[in-house]
Formats: C-alpha cells, structure tokens, sequence
C-alpha cells in the first residue's frame, strides 16, 4: 500500500491527471477508497496534495 501512495503522490505532483485516473494508475478501483487510504497515509486528501505540492 505505501508504495502504491508514493506512486500517487509522484503522479500527483508530476501530472496533470484527475485523482480517479491517479487512482485506477496505481491499483485502486474505487475512488472513495483511493482517497481514504491516501488521506490516512499523508494526511491530506489526493487534491489538496496536488494544491500544496504546486503552491511550492
């Protein structure tokens, strides 16, 4: 699971992809879950990463 949300948040900061795409990417089919899990790992949900990573 770690390296399925490094993955993501690579992707995220990387990309202009929607979460949902992101999500299906590294291995989750449901979105809701993507973004708990990724939430629970980081923190921040899947947006917000993508907002702070870009702001810096």
């Amino acid at each position: 699971m770690r390296k399925r949300i490094e993955q993501a948040k690579s992707l995220l900061a990387t990309t202009t992809l929607k979460a949902g795409e992101i999500a299906i990417m590294v291995g989750y089919h449901d979105m809701n879950y993507f973004s708990l899990a990724f939430k629970k790992h980081t923190g921040v949900s899947p947006i917000k990463y993508r907002e702070q990573v870009q702001k810096k």
